[in-house]
């Protein structure tokens, strides 16, 4: 089969040669905007081979698929039981191969590997531990990323919840300017003094000059400004009520910090981190605790879901736990649905054959349910619709998952429904991505967040 000619949108080719010219970049697009074909192509243009990509274990087939369609080069990936990782990385050695792709669990054995690298793209920064200095893949990361020539730090969200954030990122393009992490937090942010400690604030100490610096190093596009036919995204919260027993199990487990299962016994929660979580998840359905019982989300879902296929569109239902997937998929069985599902126990085959070979084949009943964080780094957009029931507390793990959908190749308007019950915590994970999101406003488009709150202050 003839391979496809590469076609690179204005932005895209702006992409690239930031990414060229300056070599040592954080290319933080939103999601959707083909950041993975960027990076192929300035590492091709470069030429600083050999290329290591390390990726989240659910997008290794897509950089090996992306290379071959576009380049026609071929990549090892360096994954799998140790036998395989060392095959690969023979196979690597001895064919001269150009690229090697493997996933963040395996950073520690690739940076002792006899290979220095000449250009080293970094995949979803932000799952990997970048944003945050005391992690161990952050730490990992720093011998490989100080010696190679070019390195490319991809993110659609390189803000978690404070401007401090971008550090991380910053100190492994330039270590020399970002050394010290207390430094850039005096200089750049707003340091309060508490009781026990300090905190910094969500905005940046001085927005618009702090995205004058990072437009040093970054470069960021968002697809309303850039993809003009891309379909809208509308965001909606639909507010569910418990069912009877859901909210009987509520009430005491909230006041109690136990819940009475019957048949099962009796679950307490040791404190309260563990109550909020099992609180959570008997806001998904009551059936993760073996109680012969929906509960309001999937309820709901069962009406919207039907709704979608009875209209010929496939769906797609993301949660943050995995319990509730197979009742999740049970549900969507009984209506008549081809289900698929992925999650982060999964193998990065058989999350490339549930997503690319099984849900994107011809299928007007089709449903791929997903756990949120597994939510990176795949395309869905064969679906208009997603439903989350409950939702992630990280704003960056849920837009991660909107944009599987929302993104190149997406034809309909995307519609997003978080399935959240009224009078429960998820009152307060919505408060808290509302602020989130603000948050990211304030150090990414200071104008924008400037401009609405001279509009709020009228």
């Amino acid at each position: 089969m003839p391979r496809e000619k590469l076609i690179l949108r204005d932005y895209q080719k702006e992409g690239v040669d930031f990414l060229t010219s300056r070599r040592r970049v954080l290319l933080a697009d939103e999601m959707g905007l083909g950041k993975t074909v960027v990076a192929l192509k300035a590492s091709q243009e470069l030429q600083d081979y050999p290329v290591l990509v390390i990726a989240p274990k659910v997008a290794l087939y897509v950089w090996q698929d992306e290379l071959e369609k576009w380049f026609d080069v071929p990549a090892a990936i360096y994954s799998g039981p140790p036998d395989e990782r060392k095959a690969e990385y023979a196979k690597f050695k001895e064919m001269g191969l150009p690229y090697m792709i493997t996933n963040y669990a395996f950073t520690e054995e690739v940076v002792n590997l006899d290979t220095k690298w000449g250009t080293v793209i970094c995949d979803e920064i932000h799952m990997a531990g970048l944003l945050n200095r005391k992690t161990k893949t952050f730490k990992r990361l720093r011998k490989v990323t100080r010696s190679c020539r070019s390195l490319f730090l991809l993110t659609g969200t390189p803000v978690r919840d404070t401007p401090d954030d971008l550090w991380g990122p910053l100190h492994h393009i330039d270590p020399d300017r970002f050394g010290s992490y207390w430094r850039f937090v005096h200089k750049h942010c707003i340091v309060i003094d508490e009781r026990f400690g300090k905190s910094i604030e969500r905005r940046p100490k001085k927005p618009i000059p702090f995205k004058r610096m990072l437009d040093q190093y970054m470069i960021r596009r968002l697809k309303r400004n850039v993809l003009d036919e891309l379909p809208d995204k509308v965001r909606q919260v639909v507010r569910v009520d418990m069912s009877s027993k859901q909210a009987s199990l509520y009430k005491d487990l909230q006041e109690t910090m136990m819940m009475d299962l019957g048949d099962e016994g009796l679950l307490v929660t040791p404190n309260v981190v563990s109550q909020i979580i099992r609180l959570r998840q008997l806001l998904a359905t009551p059936k993760v605790f073996d109680v012969d019982d929906e509960g309001g989300a999937l309820k709901a879902l069962k009406q919207l879901a039907q709704e979608e296929f009875d209209n010929g569109n496939c769906i797609v239902v993301f949660t943050p736990f995995r319990q509730p997937v197979p009742y999740i998929e049970e549900i969507l069985q009984n209506l008549g649905a081809n289900t698929y599902v992925v999650t982060g126990g999964m193998s990065a085959r058989d999350i490339d054959q549930q997503v690319r070979r099984g849900f994107q084949e011809e299928d007007d009943r089709g449903a791929l349910i997903c756990v949120i964080k597994s939510g990176a780094s795949f395309t869905a957009h064969k679906a208009p619709v997603a439903f989350f029931v409950s939702a992630e507390w990280s704003l960056i793990d849920n837009l991660q998952a909107e944009d599987r959908i929302h993104r190149i190749g997406q034809e309909d308007t995307v519609r997003i429904k978080y399935l959240m019950h009224r009078d429960t915590v998820d009152d307060v994970v919505v408060e808290q991505l509302n602020a989130k999101q603000m948050a990211v406003n304030w150090s990414l488009t200071p104008e924008a967040a400037l401009a609405r709150l001279k509009e709020q202050m009228r």
